[in-house]
């Protein structure tokens, strides 16, 4: 699949963890594992669609730390939000 019609397939399904995180944050019955879990999909996606759309090549990974730092890597700067305090 071309990179910018991966990104684009990515930034769907990210869209759709948002969708359930949405749908999921008000409700005091929602398990905090589930929300957890549908937040650092959408964020992982939305990374990965940045770098397939800049034809950055990554590694198969779930961490969030290791595609921002590719992301680093090849001196795309991030929003100081996203400052990561490393321990």
């Amino acid at each position: 699949m071309p990179p910018n019609e991966m990104a684009l397939l990515l930034l769907r399904k990210a869209a759709q963890d948002e969708f359930t995180v949405r749908k999921l944050i008000d409700d005091p019955e929602s398990p905090d594992e589930i929300i957890g879990f549908h937040a650092q999909q959408t964020v992982e996606k939305l990374l990965k669609a940045f770098l397939g759309a800049s034809c950055i090549p990554y590694r198969k990974t779930h961490s969030l730390l290791e595609l921002i730092d590719v992301i680093l890597d090849h001196g795309f700067p991030l929003p100081k939000e996203f400052e990561v305090v490393r321990v």
